[in-house]
C-alpha cells in the first residue's frame, strides 16, 4: 500500500493535504502514547482514525476546534511540535470526554461507541480511565498548596463551597505555584486524584471575565441539571483557552474614572530652599490634608462625594526633595501651575518622571484601579526599611480601594460586589490575583513578600471569601 505523501490530498476526504489534517492526528496520537500509555487514550484515536477517520475528523475540527476561523486554525498549526502536541493532546481528551459526530443519520457520542460493542480491544484499567474520563467534569480551579515532586492542592474557582482537591502529581509539581489558575479533569483513582492529562492553564487577569460569562451562560440552567451546566463550563473553558491561544493578551487601557483621562503616572521633583515656609503654606490651604512626616494630599469631592487625590506630595529619595505624584497628564498640567504658585520660592522644579501604567503593572505596580503612582526606586536600602517603604506606599495608593468602582467587578465597588455571593467570589478571586502579582514581583526583587491583609480587613472578609 502506497504510503500517503505529506502533500497529498489527506485520506480522510478532508480536502486538506494530509500534513495539514490527519498527519497532525497521529504525530499527536505517538506523543499521547508515550505520555500515558496505560490510559488507552490512544489505543481509542487510533481505532477512531482506522475505522471512524471523518467521524474523528468532525468531532475535532468542528468540534474542539469549531470556535476557530480559517486564519486562526493555521496559526495554531504553526507552533512548534512541543506547543502543537499540547494542544492536541488537549483536543483528543476531549473529543474522546465529550466530542460527537454525526453516525448514520444520527449524533453520537464519540465515547459511546469507543466503549460500546465493536470498540477497541483496551484491558480493563483502560477501559476503567475512559470510563472515568467521560463521567469527570472540566473545572476551573486555582492552586493553593504544592509539595513539590509530590502533590497539588486546587480550589474550585467557580464553586469555593466544595472541598479542596488534592492531586498526587510529581511532573507538575516542580513547576506549578499557589495561585497559578488553570481548568482540568481531576479523576478519581482510589483514594486519590489525579489530573487526567489535558491542562488549560490560564492568566488571572483574564479568568474574571470567563467568570462573568459562565455565570450569564448558566443563569437559566435549572439548579436540578448539573451536566447542562458542566457542559457549558466545558464549552466556556475550551473556546476561552483556543482564544488565548490565538490572540495576544493586551493588557486593558487604565481610564482614571474621575477625569475620563487615560492613566499616566507623572512624578515632580522638586528641591526644598525653605522648609519652614512650605510646612506652612501647605498646612494653611484648606484642601490639603497631612505633614512632612506622612505626606500631603491635596484632595477634591466629585459628583457622587468620592473623596479623591489630585496631587500627593511625599519627600524626596534626598534630604532636600520633595516628589509630587499625579495620576493623569491632566492633574500633572492643573497640578504644577498651583503648587509652584502656591510655594513660590520656598522650592525649585527639578524635573520630571513620567511612567505608562502598561509598564509599571508588568511590575506589579497596579493598584486595579488605575489610580497608581509609580512606587519609590528599590535603593540600596536596609530590607527592613525597604519592606517598611514599600508597605506605606501600597497602603496609600490603595487607601480607597473599597469604595471605588472597578471595570473588573463591573464598575461596581468592592464594597457593593460583596453583598452577593457572586461579587463576593469575585473580588476574593480579585484579591487572590493581586497577592499572586506580589509574590511574583517580590521574587524578582530579593526581598519579603508585602501583605494584603489590609485590604481584607477593609472589607471585612477572610481569605476564604466568607465574612468572618
Amino acid at each position: 500500500m502506497k504510503k500517503t505523501g505529506r502533500n497529498d490530498p489527506c485520506p480522510c476526504g478532508s480536502a486538506k493535504k494530509y500534513k495539514q489534517c490527519c498527519l497532525k492526528i497521529e504525530e499527536a496520537q505517538v506523543a499521547l502514547a508515550i505520555q500515558a500509555p496505560a490510559h488507552g487514550v490512544a489505543r481509542a484515536i487510533d481505532w477512531l482514525r482506522f475505522k471512524h477517520p471523518q467521524g474523528l475528523h468532525e468531532a475535532l475540527y468542528e468540534g474542539f476546534f469549531g470556535a476557530l476561523n480559517e486564519e486562526e486554525m493555521q496559526s495554531i498549526e504553526a507552533f512548534d511540535d512541543d506547543t502543537y502536541h499540547a494542544i492536541m493532546t488537549n483536543a483528543m481528551e476531549w473529543v474522546l470526554a465529550e466530542g460527537t459526530f454525526i453516525h448514520h443519520d444520527e449524533e453520537i457520542r464519540v465515547s459511546d461507541l469507543v466503549l460500546g460493542r465493536g470498540g477497541p480491544i483496551m484491558t480493563a484499567p483502560q477501559r476503567g480511565w475512559l470510563e472515568a474520563l467521560r463521567s469527570t467534569a472540566m473545572n476551573l480551579y486555582e492552586i493553593i498548596d504544592v509539595v513539590p515532586g509530590e502533590s497539588i492542592t486546587f480550589r474550585d474557582i467557580l464553586h469555593p463551597e466544595r472541598e479542596p482537591i488534592e492531586v498526587i502529581e510529581r511532573l507538575a509539581s516542580q513547576e506549578a505555584q499557589p495561585l497559578d489558575v488553570l481548568a482540568a479533569r481531576m479523576v478519581q483513582e482510589g483514594e486519590h486524584h489525579v489530573m487526567s492529562g489535558a491542562i488549560y492553564p490560564f492568566h488571572r487577569d483574564r479568568v474574571l471575565y470567563l467568570m462573568d460569562e459562565y455565570q450569564r451562560e448558566t443563569e437559566h440552567v435549572p439548579l436540578d441539571d448539573p451536566d447542562e451546566a458542566s457542559a457549558m463550563l466545558s464549552l466556556i473553558i475550551r473556546d476561552a483557552w483556543l482564544y488565548t491561544l490565538v490572540t495576544p493578551f493586551e493588557m486593558p487601557q487604565i481610564i482614571d474614572s474621575s477625569t475620563g483621562a487615560p492613566v499616566l503616572f507623572v512624578t515632580d521633583h522638586y528641591q526644598v530652599k525653605r522648609w519652614e515656609v512650605l510646612d506652612q503654606l501647605l498646612a494653611e490651604e484648606p484642601d490639603v490634608e497631612g505633614s512632612r512626616e506622612e505626606g500631603w494630599d491635596r484632595l477634591q469631592t466629585d459628583e457622587e462625594g468620592m473623596v479623591r487625590s489630585l496631587v500627593s506630595i511625599d519627600m524626596g529619595r534626598q534630604a532636600d526633595r520633595i516628589r509630587a505624584f499625579y495620576r493623569t497628564q491632566t492633574h500633572a498640567d492643573d497640578g504644577k501651575p498651583w503648587l509652584e504658585a502656591l510655594l513660590g520660592d520656598a522650592v525649585a522644579h527639578v524635573g520630571r518622571e513620567i511612567s505608562d501604567p502598561e509598564g509599571l503593572l508588568t511590575h506589579r505596580a497596579a493598584d486595579g484601579k488605575g489610580n497608581d503612582r509609580s512606587p519609590p526606586p528599590l535603593d540600596a536600602l536596609p530590607p527592613d526599611i525597604l519592606h517598611q517603604v514599600l508597605e506605606d506606599h501600597l497602603r496609600k495608593i490603595y487607601q480607597d480601594w473599597a469604595d471605588h468602582p472597578l471595570p473588573a467587578l463591573a464598575d461596581q465597588t468592592p464594597r457593593e460586589a460583596i453583598k452577593t455571593p457572586e461579587g463576593l467570589q469575585k473580588v476574593t478571586f480579585l484579591l487572590r490575583t493581586y497577592e499572586h502579582s506580589e509574590k511574583a514581583q517580590a521574587l524578582t526583587q530579593n526581598r519579603p513578600v508585602i501583605s494584603y491583609g489590609f485590604l481584607w480587613d477593609s472589607l471585612g472578609i477572610s481569605d476564604e471569601g466568607v465574612k468572618p
